[in-house]
């Protein structure tokens, strides 16, 4: 497990985005509720990150990840692609947990 540099799980409110770069990879990391959900910033279909603006990387109803490259929506419980050119395909997504006010991310196989 690794501890990602840089976020303090506690400081993000609900339905916040930030991102990460570990081992020279930039992650996603999205609060819901009591739920944390890393991803890959790379969007399966052109292998470019989602987004354009810094940590901004839900859609405006806020209810899904958006490539802001071409649009497409992904559901942040699992990284499916619902809608757009890579639909049905998903993005990386990688365990973890909170564990004494840290987030610890299993990257093993990145």
């Amino acid at each position: 497990m690794t501890v990602l540099p840089d976020i303090d799980p506690y400081a993000m409110r609900d339905l916040e985005t930030r991102s990460c770069l570990v081992q020279g990879q930039e992650l996603v990391i999205l609060r819901h509720d009591d739920h944390w959900y890393v991803y890959l910033n790379s969007c399966p279909h052109l292998g470019i990150p989602l987004n354009f603006i810094a940590d901004d990387f839900l859609d405006l109803d806020r209810q899904h990840f958006i490539c802001a490259n071409h649009g497409a929506l992904f559901r942040y419980e699992d990284g499916l692609c619902i809608s757009g050119p890579c639909s049905g395909q998903r993005l990386r997504q990688f365990p973890c947990v909170v564990d004494a006010g840290r987030l610890h991310v299993d990257m093993l196989d990145l």
